[in-house]
């Protein structure tokens, strides 16, 4: 019988209706309710007991108005005078056969005054009111029972009240149980319950009589042949007892072997599970580094570009000016109101193409030269040398200084052009795309793998390790020693086969038994069969 839910309504602290779902599977056959002191863990405990025994336990003489007013107390102030509400607790059951099995327990209160400066709210009970149901079905559909119906129910299909002690405790009960039942009472009882109490004596008594029989079997040392075969089976029990007690000893063997595969199994699982997670904190740190390297270039590139813009907005905000300043210099270098440029390395120029009158490059003559009269090549040096003479002499002056220095500085300010500096912003702005694109999948990749890691403790992770060389170890010695256990226990068998064959044939020679080996005989069957069910007994309470 499992509970699979509690309802409580206007129970104590409860006020309105609350329901505790309280599902059960193999994989998880047990509930745990946690909570700080005063979230009603207790007082689920309370009304799980009133439901089922009426009673609430551990409720003092000096709490006995607790006791009787179990309605919550908010409810209460909200009532008006005359007003009735109800308490409530109902419990959901599933039996063996998976029938559902429900049983409702409530009680009315009647207000009779406010609640004053002096005084609590006063409420009157209405015992007559309350109510005890249960329903269920059977082989004939659904049945209903009602108060002392339901009582005998409850006493004689669900649970006695005065075994109750075993079943329902908190955590506060368990001194009180432990004070009122010592292990050796309860195993008394228990024992009684089962009859084993009884087949023990019936089992000292066998060995007794067991005793007092083979007084009478005469020694094997007189050469008897009686004494010879009690000997033998006096031997051959001891060696049957010996096998028993190594059978039993394999039965733990058994069960301790499973118990510590089980436990390499679980500590095997944590070791993977935390290998996992390490492998899985690597590559989220990767991807950290990753993720970094890629913001790093993402700014450098950002402050890159900013500084190029704002580097080149003054030559692209004054590029009109400059040219309208350039243009009028030029416009005054037209007018001659500033020296033209000098014409530099004039004479080796001329020396190297002008030749016998020609112009040569590359000893390719291209044209003939018809020098004005009195005019000659070394008259024309001559003339651009007064030239240039000239117009050294004019750049002295601080305008013709200001001209030159500003077609310097214009020409230079204006190499770079906006178009050159906008196809830059474009490009940069791309790569950043790309940048951001590529850490959103990675941010992405990371997220997906923090919701795989599990907790990881390093500490925890190489003591789990030991654990498991530890339960390896012990394994190994576990099966060593089943596989010695069995070697004996077949020894044993084979060797008590012997022991049969000898006794029989001596049974033979001696023409027949004697009664008392046929008593001795008798009984050890009887205590070869009772034995074991002694044990199989006390094995299936303790399972229960």
């Amino acid at each position: 019988m499992k509970i699979q839910e509690i309802s409580l309504s206007n129970f104590r602290q409860f006020r309105g209706s609350h329901k505790l779902e309280l599902d059960t599977s193999n994989k998880k056959p047990f509930n745990i309710i946690l909570g700080n002191n005063g979230f009603g863990k207790t007082s689920t405990y309370r009304a799980l007991n009133w439901c089922l025994f009426s009673d609430e336990p551990r409720l003092k003489s000096s709490q006995k108005n607790f006791s009787s007013h179990r309605l919550n107390f908010k409810t209460s102030i909200d009532m008006k005078v005359g007003e009735t509400e109800s308490v409530s607790v109902k419990l959901k059951l599933i039996d063996s056969k998976n029938e559902i099995i429900n049983i409702e327990r409530t009680e009315y209160y009647k207000k009779v005054a406010e609640k004053t400066s002096s005084s609590p709210v006063e409420l009157k009970k209405l015992i007559s009111d309350e109510e005890l149901t249960i329903s269920y079905y059977d082989s004939n559909g659904l049945k209903e029972l009602e108060d002392d119906q339901a009582e005998q129910f409850l006493e004689s299909r669900i649970i006695n009240k005065s075994i109750k002690d075993f079943f329902f405790f908190d955590g506060q009960d368990i001194q009180e149980s432990v004070t009122r039942n010592n292990s050796s009472t309860i195993s008394n009882h228990l024992d009684i319950l089962t009859s084993i109490t009884d087949m023990q004596g019936v089992l000292r008594n066998l060995n007794s009589l067991r005793k007092d029989l083979l007084k009478k079997v005469p020694k094997s040392s007189s050469g008897d042949l009686e004494g010879i075969i009690a000997d033998k089976i006096l031997k051959r029990n001891i060696l049957h007892k010996k096998t028993q007690v190594k059978t039993d000893s394999l039965e733990r063997l058994e069960k301790s072997i499973d118990d510590l595969n089980s436990e390499i199994k679980d500590y095997e699982k944590i070791i993977s599970k935390n290998q996992a997670t390490k492998e899985l904190l690597i590559m989220r740190d990767n991807l950290d580094t990753k993720i970094q390297v890629l913001r790093i270039e993402y700014e450098k590139i950002d402050e890159s570009n900013k500084s190029d813009i704002i580097g080149s907005f003054a030559s692209i905000a004054l590029r009109s000016e400059i040219d309208m300043f350039d243009t009028l210099i030029q416009k005054k270098l037209d007018a001659e109101e500033l020296p033209p440029p000098t014409l530099e390395d004039s004479n080796d120029i001329l020396n190297f193409i002008i030749n016998d009158n020609k112009i040569t490059l590359h000893d390719n003559a291209y044209a003939d030269i018809k020098w004005k009269r009195g005019f000659s090549k070394e008259k024309f040096i001559e003339e651009i040398a007064n030239y240039n003479e000239e117009t050294i002499t004019k750049r002295k002056s601080q305008l013709a200084k200001i001209a030159v220095n500003t077609q310097k500085y214009s020409s230079a300010l204006l190499q770079t052009e906006p178009q050159d500096i906008f196809v830059g912003a474009q490009d940069s702005h791309k790569r950043l795309k790309e940048i951001d694109k590529i850490i959103k999948k990675l941010e992405s990749e990371r997220v997906s793998l923090v919701n795989q890691i599990g907790e990881f403790d390093n500490k925890k992770f190489k003591e789990t390790k030991n654990l498991l060389v530890n339960a390896e170890r012990q394994l190994k010695q576990k099966t060593w020693e089943l596989a010695d256990a069995n070697g004996e226990i077949s020894s044993n068998i084979d060797h008590i086969k012997r022991e049969n064959e000898e006794i029989k044939k001596l049974e033979k020679q001696s023409g027949k038994s004697s009664a008392v080996l046929t008593q001795i005989r008798f009984i050890d069957e009887c205590i070869n069969l009772l034995t074991p069910a002694i044990e199989e007994t006390r094995a299936e309470v303790l399972s229960i």
